[in-house]
């Protein structure tokens, strides 16, 4: 998401999903860098990448692919019809061994950090994942479409614990891997 594609909407406070999404994601590039990882981001401001989106979203592979990249996370915020849904989601490409797996180590990682139940990884065909020449990961953080999970999303606090968990299920993945 960026420039014109805002993504998911708060249902509360009505704030698109694309410029939390870049707050987790900065964050998230702080934290592994300070635990040794080079990081590429695929936009560092509120901008798109391209005019349409799926110049955009070609842009976005060819950034991942061209940079060698071990892995590849993609921030997301959720949103679905039913409101009670709430909670992270992970997403792998399926068919992926490799994605699958760090899409779980992920998955439990954040789970652990944010103080919920556990949840599978779940198998997908999106954009990223599939076009990614890299083992890859959708992270959905928690739905805005549930307001209490907007009003955690919206926290410091519970951004840090996110990150905090992504990072450690990156940390995790590549431990199992030696």
């Amino acid at each position: 998401h960026g420039g014109e594609d805002g993504g998911a909407v708060g249902i509360c406070t009505g704030t698109p999903e694309a410029g939390i999404n870049l707050a987790y994601a900065t964050a998230l590039r702080d934290e592994l860098i300070s635990r040794g990882y080079e990081v590429v981001l695929t936009r560092e401001d509120e901008s798109a990448l391209a005019p349409q989106k799926k110049a955009d979203l070609a842009k976005r592979r060819e950034i991942i692919n061209g940079s060698s990249a071990d892995i590849a996370v993609s921030i997301h915020m959720n949103k679905f019809s039913d409101r009670s849904v709430s909670g992270p989601m992970a997403f792998y490409m399926n068919g992926s061994a490799d994605g699958e797996a760090l899409a779980v180590c992920v998955i439990d990682a954040v789970c652990d950090a944010v103080g919920r139940p556990r949840r599978i990884a779940n198998p997908g065909d999106y954009f990223i994942i599939r076009e990614c020449s890299c083992p890859a990961v959708i992270v959905e953080c928690g739905f805005l479409s549930n307001a209490s999970d907007e009003a955690l999303i919206m926290t410091d606090d519970y951004k840090e614990k996110v990150v905090r968990g992504i990072a450690d299920g990156i940390d995790a993945y590549f431990a199992a891997r030696q």
